[in-house]
Order: C-alpha cells, then sequence, then structure tokens
C-alpha cells in the first residue's frame, strides 16, 4: 500500500479502537497472542489497560506533550496500548507511517515508540538517522536476535526489550537492551511478582493489570526476582525473551 492509503488505514482503525474505548462498557474484547495456551477472544477491564499506561509512564518518564509514535495496529494490543498511553499520559500521538514519521526532512524527535525486532532491523538498515530521533524504544512480540541486538548497542536511543502478553494487557516486565544498565534478564514492573509452576513454567502474579495471576507456556528460571525464558514447554514459537 502507498503511505497515503496505510495512514488512512492507521487511523481508521485507530477510530474504531477509540469508539470501543469510550463507550458505556466497562470492558474491551482482546484477541490473546497464544503465550498462554491457543489464541483466542477476551475481555479485558478498561482500567487494567488505564493502569498498565500509568505504568508505563512513571517507569520512562512520560510526560503530558511528549510524541508518541504509533508504527503498530490498534487491531492488536500493543497498538491499542499505544493509543491508550497517549489518552491517559496526554500524549501526541503520531500515526503517519514509519517511514514518513521519521523522515529526515520531518525533524521531530520522538519520545516513546514500541515496535517488533522485524521492524527495528529494518529501520536499522534503511534509516539509521531516523532511528537515532527516537528517545526511548520498546521492542516486543518475539525473540531479539543477537545480531539486532549487538547493532543496538551502536545507537543513542535507548532500547527495552519486553516481556508481554495480551492477558496482562502490556508488559509486565522489561530488560534494557544498550546503555550502561544492560542485562540478559527481564525485571518485573512495579507491582508484578513471577515465580515457576509445577511444570518450571513462568507464573505472573500482576494484580494491578489482570484479577488472576497468569500461567504461562514459558519455560523460565529465576534469580533474585527477575527472569530469563529458556524456550516454550509446547515447542510453540517463543513470544519473547532470549
Amino acid at each position: 500500500f502507498p503511505s497515503h492509503e496505510r495512514s488512512k488505514a492507521i487511523n481508521g482503525d485507530v477510530l474504531t479502537f477509540l469508539k470501543e474505548w469510550f463507550d458505556n462498557n466497562s470492558q474491551i474484547s482482546l484477541r490473546t497472542s497464544g503465550t498462554t495456551g491457543k489464541p483466542k477472544s477476551m475481555m479485558v477491564e478498561k482500567r487494567y489497560m488505564i493502569q498498565s499506561a500509568l505504568m508505563t509512564g512513571e517507569f520512562f518518564n512520560l510526560q503530558k506533550g511528549d510524541a508518541a509514535l504509533l508504527c503498530l495496529s490498534p487491531e492488536f494490543i500493543a497498538g491499542k496500548m499505544m493509543v491508550v498511553r497517549a489518552i491517559v499520559l496526554g500524549l501526541d500521538l503520531i500515526t503517519i507511517p514509519l517511514e514518513t514519521a521519521l523522515h529526515p526532512a520531518q525533524g521531530r524527535n520522538i519520545s516513546f515508540a514500541a515496535m517488533v525486532p522485524l521492524q527495528v532491523a529494518q529501520l536499522m538498515k534503511t534509516n539509521l538517522q531516523g532511528m537515532q530521533r527516537i528517545d526511548t524504544l520498546i521492542i516486543g512480540g518475539s525473540a531479539i536476535s543477537t545480531t539486532l541486538e549487538n547493532a543496538l548497542q551502536t545507537v543513542d536511543t535507548r532500547c527495552w526489550h519486553t516481556y508481554a502478553m495480551t492477558e496482562t494487557v502490556s508488559h509486565v516486565a522489561i530488560r534494557s537492551i544498550n546503555g550502561p544498565n544492560r542485562s540478559d534478564w527481564f525485571t518485573p514492573m512495579q507491582g508484578v511478582s513471577v515465580s515457576l509452576n509445577h511444570r518450571g513454567c513462568l507464573r505472573i502474579d500482576a494484580p494491578i493489570v489482570a484479577a488472576m495471576p497468569v500461567e504461562t507456556n514459558d519455560l523460565t528460571i529465576i534469580s533474585d526476582g527477575k527472569f530469563r525464558i529458556l524456550g516454550r514447554i509446547d515447542d510453540m514459537v517463543i513470544v519473547t525473551g532470549k
């Protein structure tokens, strides 16, 4: 699709979501990613999405008026949460396509963005100058290759790998990819605790964003409250981790 057509599609998806968000229902329908089992539709309390947005805003010190870039489809939870963060935190949400938003001629810095690894790898290859205009970038949705992680050591953008799933409406743990606090271990967000179930898989207790503890299929090791993902017990594609 040409850029202007994709821009219209993105804005259309945003408008559809906003109608759902501002209706009289306290819940919203989401489709799970498969972290905890087969993908399915589920209803989530909007208040949990608000709490998640506040948690993210506090962790990254996002301020009203900061520019946030939407480059994930609002059809899915990651894109929806970027819209919710903009609403809750008062961010200036930029919805034009990635190559347009980060075109050298645009000249605007982006305070916060979320992408999947494939988008980041493409950006590093085709528009390193644009990449450098993003202050904070969270990366999720799948594992990050060693090649990409090594490449990210060369940029000023603060990059973070997120552990997230639909059941917790957004990330519940995070690790620094580059900079002085770089780590291979995920640190749970404030108010989130982790443990192992009888299968050796990650169990997440995050009452601020989920009514019940979440049992995953991710084989995990835990040390001092932090964790690393070893793989999937069901041999499915790893959702996140290294």
